[in-house]
Parts: C-alpha cells; sequence; structure tokens
C-alpha cells in the first residue's frame, strides 16, 4: 500500500504563510529619528532606528534576507514535494 506524498501546492500555502509572518515581525514599517542639539558646535548628534509593526528593532536588511531565506526554503521543499510525487 503506496502513501500519497504531500502536493506541492501545500508547500506553496506553508510559504505565503511565512512570508506574511516574517513581514509582520521584521519589515521596518516605524521610523524613529532624534537630535541632540548642543551649544558648543559640532558636539550634537543625530540617530535613528526602525522597528517593524510589533516592536521589533530591524532594518531592510534584516527583513530581505528572511524573505530570501523564506521562498529559498518554499523553493526547495515544492522541489522535494514534486519529486516523490513523480515517484
Amino acid at each position: 500500500m503506496a502513501t500519497n506524498p504531500r502536493p506541492p501546492a501545500a508547500a506553496r500555502w506553508w510559504g505565503l504563510f511565512a512570508v506574511v509572518i516574517a513581514s509582520v515581525l521584521l519589515a521596518p514599517v516605524i521610523g524613529v529619528g532624534w537630535c541632540d542639539d548642543a551649544v558648543p558646535g559640532g558636539t550634537s548628534s543625530c540617530g535613528g532606528y526602525q522597528r517593524s509593526i510589533v516592536g521589533i528593532e530591524t532594518n531592510v536588511w534584516i527583513w530581505l534576507a528572511a524573505m530570501l531565506i523564506v521562498v529559498l526554503g518554499t523553493l526547495v521543499a515544492i522541489w522535494v514535494r514534486w519529486r516523490r510525487a513523480r515517484r
């Protein structure tokens, strides 16, 4: 008795779900900047950071790296399931 392999379409749905979760956790959507002015010249400083919707400090490179990992993982899962379905 042969078991039915999981269809490749299921991996696509899991990949889409992972992209949404990673985007909510890591996409930089809130930017905050600040400046500290000082009277003596050249001693002022400024800075800033970005946060995701849930408040995690992040930047666009972290988000893009997460998207790349999710997409590559999804493509590997689709390929493995497709190969198993052909057997």
